[in-house]
Formats: C-alpha cells, sequence, structure tokens
C-alpha cells in the first residue's frame, strides 16, 4: 500500500472523493518505487496489467490469499483492515492513483489484511510473475518497496504505542 495512515475518526467513504480515472501509465509512474523506471518500460508494463472492477462492498483479497499480484488503483477507494482476536482495525484507506499488495508478494507470505472496495473500484493488477521479473531486473525496486514498508511497520507501531498509551489513561482514570 502506498501509505498507512489512520483515517480521521469522522472520516467516511463519502468525504473519500474519487479523482478522475488514471492512464495505466500515470498511475505507474505515480508509485515511487517505479521511479527508475524509464517511459519505455513503464509503457512495456502496461499491456501486462488486468483490469479489475469491483462494487462498494466487494472483498479484493483477505487474510490468507496468496500474493497473487501488485494493486494500483485507477478509480475510487479502498479500505484495508487487520482482524484480531480483539476486533478489526481499519489499516489504511487509499485512493487513486495509491497502491497496494506489494508486502506479500517479497515476503512470500498470504494476504495479512482484508482490502475492500468502499466505492466502486478499478484496479490494475501487475500478476505476480511479471512482478517478480520486473524485481529480478531492476532490483533496486525490491529496496524501496523494502523501506516504504519499514516505515509504514514503524508508523504502525508509534500509533500502537499511543493508543496503548490512551488504555491505561483510561482505566487508570476508571
Amino acid at each position: 500500500m502506498s501509505q498507512l495512515t489512520s483515517p480521521p475518526p469522522d472520516a467516511s467513504a463519502p468525504t473519500l472523493a474519487a479523482p478522475p480515472s488514471l492512464s495505466a501509465v500515470e498511475a505507474l509512474a505515480a508509485t515511487p518505487f517505479f521511479s527508475e523506471l524509464s517511459a519505455v518500460d513503464l509503457a512495456r508494463l502496461v499491456p501486462e496489467l488486468e483490469e479489475h472492477e469491483f462494487t462498494p462492498g466487494e472483498v479484493v483479497f483477505q487474510p490468507g490469499d496468496p500474493g497473487d499480484g501488485f494493486y494500483l488503483i485507477r478509480s475510487g477507494t479502498v479500505e484495508a483492515v487487520v482482524t484480531e482476536t480483539g476486533g478489526t482495525q481499519v489499516v489504511t484507506r487509499l485512493a487513486a492513483p495509491a497502491h497496494f499488495g506489494e508486502g506479500a508478494l517479497l515476503t512470500d507470505e498470504p494476504r495479512s489484511s482484508t482490502v475492500t472496495a468502499l466505492t466502486p473500484l478499478v484496479v490494475w493488477k501487475l500478476p505476480r510473475q511479471r512482478f517478480d521479473t520486473l524485481v529480478r531486473d531492476h532490483p533496486s525496486i525490491a529496496l524501496r518497496i523494502a523501506a516504504e514498508l519499514s516505515a509504514r511497520l514503524a508508523e504502525a507501531t508509534r500509533q500502537l504505542a499511543a493508543s496503548r498509551q490512551q488504555v491505561t489513561v483510561v482505566a487508570r482514570a476508571a
């Protein structure tokens, strides 16, 4: 996913207006870890992208699903949530030209979150095989993705620490 952000408490799907639809090259070019690719390299990826449409509430993938591709949002918004014993937690909300799904491709682990369409959604999926070839041909892409995943983990850790501190304060006050 391109960013890990906590949605504001009053955020809801209607406040996440979808920008106009992007071209595949624009979406790829807006993905930071593809910045080293030339315009020709980006254009070569376009025919490999599979377009998928989802209705609001439809699941793109869920925990346990294989990491079968990298997703670029063409239009619409998604929400990623994780479910643990204590309940469900929104991890992020994303809109075009955001991306998601790269973590499972690098770790070769199953998906760890549920990504659901909040609005009518159109995504391009770069299949795993093509993603693997791209990373093999451009190793710095894997380093950029790893750096982004590390930054997301650090932000999630900060948020978790803040949440625990709030729970402690409330528990002491009770």
